[in-house]
């Protein structure tokens, strides 16, 4: 039995002008250019948390909230959600390791996506996580990959319905986000699941259903929720699985322009909770909805110009950031350096930095008493747009800053991207020149490499010596250190600060670990390095560490992710470690 959600696409249903909050209108944007640079992402901690705070009446529990990490992977993000006590749901092997990383345990790690990694699919669900299966042939495998084990985590699976509503308001994108169509590549057709639960000897835990993004009504959601529920009852009178999970996916869609009219989270919580049945887990996935308009982008203008009665604002970000933006015409609302927002009708237009003409914020404005220098917040930035990111003409990402309240200055939890670490230049081969050397220039002579060579790293750095004068866990993943260091020169080396991060490290690691002496083998897989400043020899140095939550990859191998700084953050580096019994 097909439930059309088209008949539910009625007036009644509540809806609500926009009417999004403007912290964004209190910013202290000069202040926080100046401080942290520009383009610089802006994350409202107080809003996110009230956003969290409105989904959980719904679902009764915070960790039935999961965050599509898809939607936005910045590891602060994260971080403040962990904290909150939310889920994540995760389409990936690295999205389930930063989830990890970022606090989030197993037991609220959903692993959701229609091409899966099957030792991941194993490991998660041992872990105690929950598994998303999206086909008959997942579903075949996961039979017998899982033949034996015991029940730990938990397996749902996703359904492809014969008919879900659509949006009301056409427009150019929807095809590319309408996930429940009855032709897209998502899930099981709803037609063959009751023979597929009847086969198998998979224990199901539950359902899950995911409509689109930016869904403009609540018609979707009721008809997915009466067709889980309809399925549901099948299932319970035709086979011996008993659901007690539906995961009803996300989509609630915000405005991004004055005037655009969608419902509020308000709204769906109070039309869909006198429809929840008793007894049954309820999930939602929020993207947009959930952190959309706590996150704005801070941009500056750099170039005004006037072409034919037209004047221009050109800014310090476009497509690099907001490719949804400049592809899809999804156009956000700017608010300019006195708070109040930019107009969207005049003869003046706002556009990025990028080299061809579809990178335009604002497309029609009016740009009196805008000058060169002046910022402008880009609103409503919180999803896909930072995971949608991209290097287009060589521009680096952001640095990511939390605000506690609009009017703060900030805390920077996210340094902006460096040139160097470009996947283009850490991948590259360094493959050499066909040239070949000019004749009898190939090999060295000894005393060409003595005069070219370092004193210091071939002898000196000998006598670089460290001893630890104080050691301390300021948190439950946190640690400081001071260290007294002295040498034979009068500089801290890059060499020489990787040896005292790393023992901090390993301190640090092996403390938090329980460990009373080190029985457990600790070593180095990965590293980046930053010296910022120069640091004096003989000092005092002092060391931060903070530890990511240890993570048993699949192969049975443990790592953890320790990022440090030595004296608040004049050498910065990210050491990947691996465990093992010793």
């Amino acid at each position: 039995m097909a439930i059309d959600a088209g008949k539910f696409r009625q007036n009644e249903w509540p809806r609500t002008e926009s009417t999004t909050v403007q912290w964004t209108s209190q910013v202290r944007q000069a202040e926080l250019a100046e401080r942290f640079g520009s383009p610089l992402y802006l994350i409202h901690r107080q809003g996110l948390t009230e956003s969290v705070h409105r989904w959980r009446r719904l679902t009764g529990r915070t960790e039935d909230v999961a965050w599509p990490v898809k939607a936005n992977p910045s590891l602060t993000v994260l971080r403040i959600l962990a904290v909150l006590g939310c889920s994540a749901d995760c389409a990936s092997p690295a999205e389930v390791q930063l989830a990890l990383a970022a606090g989030i345990p197993w037991k609220r790690i959903v692993y959701n996506t229609p091409a899966p990694d099957r030792r991941w699919l194993q490991h998660i669900y041992h872990q105690g996580g929950t598994v998303v299966v999206d086909s008959l042939p997942i579903l075949c495998e996961l039979e017998t990959i899982l033949a034996g084990s015991a029940s730990t985590g938990s397996i749902l699976v996703r359904i492809n319905p014969a008919a879900i509503g659509a949006y009301e308001q056409q427009r150019d994108w929807e095809s590319l986000v309408s996930h429940a169509g009855s032709q897209s590549k998502f899930g099981i057709p709803e037609e063959d699941l009751l023979s597929a639960l009847q086969h198998t000897s998979l224990t199901i835990s539950g359902l899950h259903l995911h409509v689109g993004t930016q869904m403009d009504h609540l018609g979707s959601f009721t008809g997915a929720l009466a067709l889980l529920h309809h399925l549901s009852d099948q299932i319970h009178a035709h086979t011996r699985q008993r659901l007690h999970t539906l995961d009803l996916g996300g989509g609630l869609g915000i405005s991004f322009q004055d005037g655009d009219s969608f419902p509020s989270i308000e709204d769906y919580v109070a039309t869909l909770s006198p429809k929840l049945r008793s007894g049954v887990r309820y999930l939602v996935e929020p993207g947009h909805a959930l952190i959309g308009p706590n996150i704005a982008l801070l941009t500056t203008v750099q170039e005004l110009k006037t072409m034919r009665g037209r004047r221009w604002a050109i800014v310090d970000v476009g497509t690099d950031q907001l490719a949804k933006v400049t592809l899809l015409h999804w156009y956000h609302r700017l608010t300019g350096p006195d708070g109040t927002r930019l107009p969207t009708e005049g003869a003046d237009a706002v556009g990025g930095p990028h080299c061809f003409a579809g990178d335009i914020l604002l497309p029609a404005t009016c740009l009196d008493g805008l000058g060169k220098g002046d910022t402008l917040l880009i609103e409503d930035a919180g999803a896909y747009s930072y995971s949608l990111a991209n290097h287009f003409n060589g521009r680096y990402g952001p640095a990511h800053v939390i605000l506690n309240t609009a009017t703060d200055l900030g805390t920077l939890a996210q340094a902006e991207e460096e040139r160097f670490f470009d996947p283009t230049i850490l991948g590259d081969q360094g493959l050499p020149s066909s040239d070949p050397p000019a004749a009898g220039s190939s090999a060295l002579s000894h005393q060409e490499i003595e005069c070219l060579g370092s004193p210091y790293l071939l002898h000196g750095a000998e006598d670089d010596r460290y001893n630890w004068l104080s050691f301390r866990r300021t948190a439950s993943d946190a640690y400081q250190a001071v260290a007294r260091v002295e040498g034979s020169v009068d500089f801290v080396s890059l060499p020489f600060a990787l040896r005292i991060a790393g023992d901090a490290a390993i301190i640090s690691l092996l403390h938090r670990q329980g460990c009373e002496r080190k029985s457990i083998a600790v070593w180095g897989t990965r590293l980046a390095m930053s010296a910022h400043q120069k640091l004096a020899m003989p000092a005092d140095l002092r060391v931060g560490l903070q530890l990511s939550t240890p993570l048993r990859k699949p192969n049975g191998s443990m790592e953890c992710i320790a990022h440090w700084c030595l004296n608040e953050g004049a050498f910065t580096g990210t050491l990947l470690l691996s465990l093992s019994p010793a």
